[in-house]
């Protein structure tokens, strides 16, 4: 078992007490390789009550390097214009082509100007690998709050009555709440804009089993 006993795991949601109900077991020959198991109170996600457990091995893994992408929702659109526009003006005044290799030289030069400006102008996304298609500086900001008070409620969890175990239930509220909120705006704004081609691809999200195991329940028995 790789996990040191008495640490907790899990807090109940109305009594608030601890327990060691999870653990993680690991071969003998992996044994060697931990360098911590342990759980992080504070990263535990809204309306969970099992703790995350954090395991740490001594090797080393072939990562994907995410391509860079540009962020057009943080672009200033009148100084994207403004310096396009100027790096328009340097271009040979419009007239008909009479040759495929001239119409290929005006194309690229018009390409490579827009793509300059793109460059210049518009910041690049940071994205890490497990990033949702709708989360949100909002969000990172609500998640970063949550986690600096649940930290210190977890450091003063001998003083029960102190202000900030409420401070960090708030805190949670407002994060659960917002990510809820922002996932409905998603999820609406894609039916909107569905087409009659990409409909079905709903459909089957809809219609498949779920993937979060979390949240199944075992049905009621029926005689």
């Amino acid at each position: 078992m790789a996990l040191p006993k008495d640490i907790p795991t899990l807090e109940a949601f109305n009594t608030k007490n601890l327990t060691h109900v999870d653990q993680v077991f690991l071969s003998e020959e992996l044994m060697d390789w931990v360098v911590l198991c342990m759980t992080v109170l504070e990263f535990r996600p809204p309306r969970v009550d099992h703790f995350p457990i954090i395991t740490r091995l001594l090797t080393t893994t072939q990562t994907s390097v995410p391509r860079p992408r540009r962020n057009f929702k943080q672009i200033d659109w009148a100084t994207f214009q403004t310096h396009l526009r100027t790096q328009l003006d340097h271009l040979p005044h419009p007239d008909e082509f009479t040759s495929i290799k001239q119409f290929t030289m005006s194309l690229n030069m018009f390409t490579d100007i827009i793509t300059q400006a793109i460059a210049d102008n518009v910041p690049l996304v940071r994205l890490s690998l497990h990033t949702k298609c709708w989360w949100s500086p909002e969000l990172a900001a609500f998640k970063k709050v949550k986690v600096r008070l649940e930290h210190k409620a977890h450091h003063m969890h001998q003083q029960p009555n102190h202000p900030c175990h409420e401070e960090a239930r708030l805190a949670t509220q407002l994060y659960a709440g917002s990510m809820d909120d922002v996932k409905d705006k998603t999820w609406l704004a894609y039916l909107e804009s569905l087409t009659d081609s990409t409909i079905w691809d709903a459909g089957h999200m809809v219609m498949a089993p779920g993937t979060d195991s979390g949240w199944a329940h075992i049905p009621n028995l029926v005689q």
